[in-house]
């Protein structure tokens, strides 16, 4: 108790009378009582003279497993270790009512548990200044000590070069099991959601051999690949215990599982356990933080053992590339000697890499050895490269080999010598390359002169452009459609010479489009000439990047002023073009409408007064009756003839994939009845696939083979031969041939005109349509037919399908 409240508490004793002083002091004494039992630390009091104990408080009697009556009055000597009663007996004797005295003690508590003990003596003086006692307090550090000592331990064993990984590993789980006191110590890698055992301590080391596979089940660590933090169960048998079945169907009370992850990348598991009962205490802080540390120097370690590995890779990777490179690449020391070198440069002394590494230049060149040291030192004093040094070479040739040597200084890095890395490249082929450039360039500037002359004089309207649009060339024509000469125009903006629309059109659309794409095509611009006039064009353009001017863009320019002129008084055709179609729209349908009924009534009543009144007709009257109902079929046919005519010329193209096999089939089952009357026999070859309107396409078919049928020789039956043939440029020829009667040759010209029957005009059942029908369809397809015929021997009528049209929808 310190002095002043000592002689406080005199003072106070002093004023009361005898039986109020014993209760007071009672009172005083209690409350001395509570605040010692709950200090945590031990307090020992003894005798300077004996070293006889005076005062113990609970704690340190807890400690010594007896009560303070027993431990008052006997040597406190008796509590020391007897190999540290000498040390503590110094710390006593050093101790002055000035100077207290720290110390550390090792020894075993009650329960025979080793314990660090740390503590302070100081000295309790007499009225005259005598020390009369010793008072310690002291602290049980066995926690902190432990763990400190055991994080030394990590450290040690994570310093040590002299060890593998194998056996850092399993010292780091050695370490763990003795600091956590559990028998049961496992760290397993992870790859790819697989775990294998790494290192394992404990009772049964067959359980998890080095390079086992194991599951997550296995090794009890299923909680910790859940969660990715650290787990500390102190009993597993209490209730809410995760994975609680696991845990008792392996025996295991108490764990601590820690995930080793580096970079947010799971490496492995560490995992520590005992089968010997729960934790007598709960973990603490100090437990916790050293089972992360402890994951910290694992994850640690199996880091730098994949940066070994990969730093062994790398280094025979490096070699193979080094051996791979053509140059002669060689490293030496500042005494000639090689300290590495790649294969190319050892062939080139003669030896393997094995053979050279080590070697002295002077043993492999004893000629040559002592002019290239020289040198080298130069550069190695320097300390500064030598660069694309050529060096010519006379062998026993006709040629001179050529080589570029660089000569960099560098540190060698198992000492701190100097040394030299020397690369020395065959460059004979750049040398003749260089000559061969040499006389490249002298053709290039002459065709660029060709170039420029061309140019100008091309007879096209060509301009190109900087980046701002200025004009930098111009050619001849360009001049001459403007009306200017070549130094009014280059250098000045190309927007000088639009109008005002084109300009505007440039400015906003045309030229960010340019910018984007690096080209630009057919664009409509208007030009202004010199004089004023304007002149329509169209635009195309090419980005590009000039030696002298940067990105340029190169710009050809057509006059269309003509072309436009034409289509917009095609346009005007086109639309009077339509009214007229209208029109015939109009005649179509009051021809199939009110021109077909009066000749159906002539037709019907021309039968009936043929069948009710034929005894009343004399012959001359049936005959005329006969061509009058004649003349109205034929009037009738005719009509629809033209009817059709109409629509092949005008209706809407619905093109398609056209399978000409399968649509001839169908077009000769259509005609079966002509074809089994005259027994005329159809071949069709394979033909192949285009594009077009199938029900005009099949109207020209059926057109072609029944005028075939028709017009037949009248002494042989019908032979009809469709074939096809491809032409070199892609264009399909379909063919039709027959063994007809033949077409004159004056009347071939007009064959496919209107009205104009080039065969047998014999035969009355014909309008004369038929074949113009067949030209209007090739038309409105972009086709060509044609006939080539002999009377007597038959006629070939040839159908040209472009190629575009042959392989559009067909691959």
């Amino acid at each position: 108790m310190p002095h002043a409240q000592t002689e406080a508490h005199s003072a106070y004793l002093s004023g009361l009378a005898p039986q109020e002083a014993d209760h007071a002091m009672g009172d005083i004494l209690e409350k001395y009582r509570s605040i010692l039992a709950g200090i945590s630390e031990t307090i020992l009091r003894w005798r300077a003279s004996d070293n006889a104990i005076t005062y113990c408080n609970e704690k340190f009697s807890r400690f010594e497993g007896r009560s303070p009556e027993e431990l008052v009055g006997t040597n406190v000597f008796n509590y020391v270790p007897i190999s540290s009663a000498e040390e503590f007996a110094a710390y006593v004797a050093d101790t002055t009512p000035d100077n207290a005295s720290n110390f550390i003690l090792r020894r075993q508590d009650s329960q025979d548990k080793q314990r660090v003990i740390k503590g302070t003596i100081r000295a309790i003086m007499d009225g005259s200044g005598n020390i009369v006692e010793y008072q310690s307090t002291a602290r049980d550090e066995t926690e902190e000590v432990t763990y400190l000592e055991a994080l030394e331990a990590l450290i040690e064993v994570s310093g040590s070069q002299n060890t593998g990984h194998q056996t850092r590993i399993e010292q780091f789980v050695r370490h763990g099991c003795r600091y956590f006191g559990m028998e049961h110590g496992l760290v397993v890698a992870t790859k790819d959601e697989h775990y294998h055992s790494l290192a394992y301590l404990g009772p049964n080391e067959d359980l998890y051999k080095s390079g086992q596979n194991l599951n997550a089940v296995d090794f009890h660590c299923q909680l910790v690949t859940d969660i990715d933090a650290l787990v500390l169960i102190q009993n597993t048998q209490l209730d809410g215990v995760q994975c609680q079945q696991d845990f008792q169907k392996h025996g295991i009370d108490c764990f601590i599982g820690i995930p080793i992850i580096a970079n947010n990348k799971r490496l492995g598991i560490a995992c520590f356990f005992s089968g010997k009962g729960p934790k007598p205490s709960a973990f603490t802080s100090r437990n916790k933080s050293f089972a992360k540390m402890l994951g910290q120097y694992v994850s640690h370690d199996l880091e730098n053992e994949r940066y070994q590995k990969a730093l062994q890779r790398n280094e025979e990777e490096l070699q193979l590339i080094f051996n791979s490179l053509p140059a002669n690449i060689q490293y030496k020391d500042d005494k000639n000697n090689i300290l590495r070198l790649n294969k190319s440069a050892a062939k080139s002394m003669g030896m393997t890499i094995e053979q050279a590494t080590g070697a002295s230049v002077y043993d492999i060149y004893p000629d040559k050895a002592e002019k290239y040291h020289q040198a080298d030192i130069a550069v190695i004093k320097s300390n500064k490269p030598l660069l694309k040094l050529v060096e010519e070479h006379n062998p026993n040739t006709n040629d001179n080999v050529w080589y570029s040597v660089d000569k960099i200084p560098i540190n060698i890095p198992s000492s701190k010598k100097k040394g030299l890395l020397v690369v020395i490249t065959d460059i004979t082929e750049l040398k003749q390359s260089q000559k061969r450039l040499e006389e490249l360039n002298q053709k290039l500037d002459e065709s660029r002169k060709k170039y420029f002359e061309m140019y100008r004089s091309t007879p096209a309207m060509m301009h190109s452009s900087d980046e701002n649009g200025q004009i930098i060339e111009v050619s001849d024509h360009w001049l001459e459609k403007l009306g200017y000469a070549r130094h009014e125009v280059i250098g000045v903006s190309i927007q000088q010479f639009l109008s005002r629309k084109s300009h505007i059109d440039n400015v906003e659309q045309i030229w960010p489009q340019f910018q984007k794409t690096g080209f630009c095509t057919d664009v409509p611009y208007e030009y202004i000439r010199k004089s004023g006039d304007i002149i329509e064009v169209e635009l195309s353009s090419l980005a590009h990047n000039d030696d002298d001017y940067g990105a340029t863009s190169l710009n050809v320019v057509t006059d269309v002023t003509e072309r436009n002129v034409a289509l917009r008084a095609l346009e005007k055709r086109n639309t009077e073009l339509t009214a007229a179609n209208e029109g015939l729209d109009r005649f179509a349908y009051v021809a199939s409408h009110d021109l077909q009924e009066p000749l159906r009534k002539i037709r019907q009543f021309g039968e009936l007064l043929t069948k009710e009144h034929k005894s009343d007709l004399d012959k001359d009257g049936r005959y005329f009756v006969d061509v009058m109902t004649s003349s109205a079929t034929r009037l009738s046919l005719l009509i629809k003839s033209i009817l059709t005519y109409s629509k092949t010329s005008n209706a809407k193209l619905n093109l398609q994939t056209i399978e000409p096999n399968a649509m001839i089939t169908s077009i000769c089952d259509n005609l079966e009845l002509q074809i089994n009357e005259t027994h005329a026999s159809i071949k069709i070859g394979t033909l192949p696939r285009f594009i077009g309107d199938e029900v005009l396409v099949q109207q020209l078919i059926t057109n072609l083979l029944s005028n075939s049928i028709k017009y037949r020789h009248p002494n042989r039956r019908p032979e009809i031969n469709i074939s096809s043939l491809v032409l070199n440029d892609g264009d399909i020829q379909l063919m039709i041939k027959d063994n007809g009667s033949g077409i004159d040759s004056k009347l071939l010209g007009d064959v496919f005109t209107p009205f104009i029957r080039g065969m047998n005009n014999n035969l009355k059942n014909g309008s004369g349509i038929g074949l113009a029908i067949c030209q209007s369809v090739c038309d409105r397809h972009g086709w060509t037919i044609n006939v080539d015929s002999t009377v007597g021997i038959g006629s070939t009528f040839t159908i040209s399908i472009p190629k575009q049209q042959s392989d559009a929808l067909v691959a």
